[in-house]
C-alpha cells in the first residue's frame, strides 16, 4: 500500500532522480547479462564473469529501490525490492557455498540468515497484500500474494535444508542456483515488461514472465542437475 509521499526539496529531488537513473541502468544491465547467460555455455569462466555482473546489477537494483522508498514511500516497491534481493543472494550462495572455505558452522549460519531473511520478506509481502486487498481492487494485491507465497515456499525449503545434517548435495545446490538466478532474471524481465508493455492487462504483464519462463527453469534443472527433482526450490 503506497503511503503519501513526503515533501522533498530540490536537492532531495535531484538525488532521487540520480538514484532512479542508477536503478534503471542497473535493471537494464541485469536484464542484458541474464539474457546473455541463458544463451552462453553454462559453467565456464565467461558464465561466471557475466554472472558476477548480473548479481551485482540485481543487488544494485534492489538497493536503489530501497533508497527510492526513502524519498517516495511505497510498500509495494519495497517488498518487490526485497524479493529480488532474496532471489539473487540465495542463488549466489547456493554456488558460493560449494566453494566456501568457511567452517561448516559458518556455512550453516549463512544458510539460516538467508532462509530467515527470505521468510521475513514473504511475510512482509503477504502482509502488504492483505492490507491492500481491503482497499485496492487493482492487480497489486494479487501480485504480492502470488510472489509472497512463492517466496514463503522457497524460504521454508531453505529452512528445512539448513536444518538437515549435511545440507544440500552438490546437485541440489546447482539446481537451487539455476532456479533462484532464473527467478531473479524473471524479476528484471517483469520490470521491463511493466514499463514497456503497459498496453497489456496488468496481471499478464506482472505474472506472464513467470508463467512463460518457469518451464525453462524446469528444463535446465533437469538437464544440469538431473539427480534433483525439478521443482522451484
Amino acid at each position: 500500500m503506497p503511503t503519501t509521499s513526503p515533501m522533498i526539496g530540490p536537492a532531495d529531488a535531484i538525488l532521487a532522480d540520480a538514484i532512479l537513473t542508477i536503478h534503471i541502468a542497473a535493471g537494464f544491465l541485469a536484464l542484458t547479462c541474464g539474457s546473455a547467460i541463458i544463451l552462453m555455455r553454462k559453467g565456464d569462466g565467461r558464465h561466471r564473469q557475466v554472472g558476477w555482473v548480473f548479481s551485482g546489477a540485481m543487488m544494485t537494483v534492489a538497493v536503489t529501490a530501497l533508497a527510492l522508498c526513502l524519498f517516495r514511500p511505497n510498500d509495494f516497491l519495497l517488498t518487490i525490492a526485497l524479493f529480488s534481493a532474496y532471489l539473487t543472494l540465495s542463488g549466489w550462495w547456493a554456488m558460493a557455498s560449494r566453494r566456501s572455505v568457511r567452517s561448516a558452522r559458518a556455512v550453516v549460519a549463512l544458510d539460516w540468515a538467508l532462509a530467515l531473511g527470505g521468510m521475513a520478506t514473504a511475510l512482509a509481502m503477504l502482509g502488504v497484500a492483505g492490507m491492500e486487498m481491503l482497499m485496492d481492487t487493482s492487480h497489486r494485491p494479487v501480485v504480492l500474494l502470488v510472489f509472497g507465497l512463492g517466496i514463503a515456499a522457497m524460504a521454508g525449503r531453505d529452512m528445512v535444508t539448513a536444518a538437515r545434517r549435511g545440507g544440500l548435495s552438490r546437485a541440489e545446490k546447482l539446481a537451487r542456483h539455476i532456479q533462484r538466478m532464473m527467478g531473479a532474471w524473471i524479476a528484471s524481465l517483469t520490470a521491463f515488461a511493466v514499463v514497456n508493455l503497459s498496453f497489456l492487462p496488468d496481471l499478464a504483464v506482472w505474472l506472464g514472465p513467470t508463467a512463460l519462463v518457469t518451464p525453462l527453469i524446469t528444463y535446465w534443472s533437469r538437464r544440469y542437475a538431473p539427480k534433483v527433482k525439478a521443482v522451484i526450490a
